[in-house]
């Protein structure tokens, strides 16, 4: 199901929305936009030993964790009159924070399935980069060899 994205009714919300996309076509027409690009893809090879696709395991792992909500909230208190109130508050809206934990819930588990996915399909490019500079090296020693027999 897609939503359609309407204009923001506010001037300031529509001036925040016109900047960003200003700030995101510049940065995207920017020529230094991939060296910027590269200097993260090295940054991330050093702090993954090389896999993308590794640093998102632990991510996966943390977003999925933070995904379980707990809704049992304590009733517990030194002062009886608290401990019935907290009791009956959490009778009276135990119901609607189940349900909006449950959706929230539901989101963290679908990020985390788009995650696992993701990730498995980076892995899939990065061997595939793997073999494609292989090919390239090779085809470039295969040219130098070709120049240096014609001269």
């Amino acid at each position: 199901m897609t939503t359609a994205l309407r204009e923001p009714s506010s001037p300031l919300a529509r001036a925040a929305l016109e900047r960003a996309a200003a700030e995101v076509a510049a940065w995207r027409s920017d020529a230094e936009a991939a060296q910027e690009l590269e200097q993260i893809a090295r940054a991330v090879a050093r702090r993954t030993g090389g896999s993308a696709s590794a640093a998102l395991a632990p991510q996966l792992s943390a977003l999925a964790t933070a995904a379980r909500i707990d809704t049992d909230v304590p009733t517990e208190s030194r002062i009886r009159a608290a401990k019935g109130i907290k009791a009956g508050v959490k009778a009276l809206v135990g119901f609607y924070v189940n349900h909006v934990a449950q959706q929230v819930r539901v989101l963290g588990e679908a990020t985390v399935n788009l995650g696992r996915v993701t990730s498995k399909e980076l892995g899939r490019l990065e061997g595939e980069v793997t073999v494609l500079r292989e090919e390239v090296a090779e085809l470039t020693r295969t040219v130098a060899e070709l120049r240096g027999d014609a001269s």
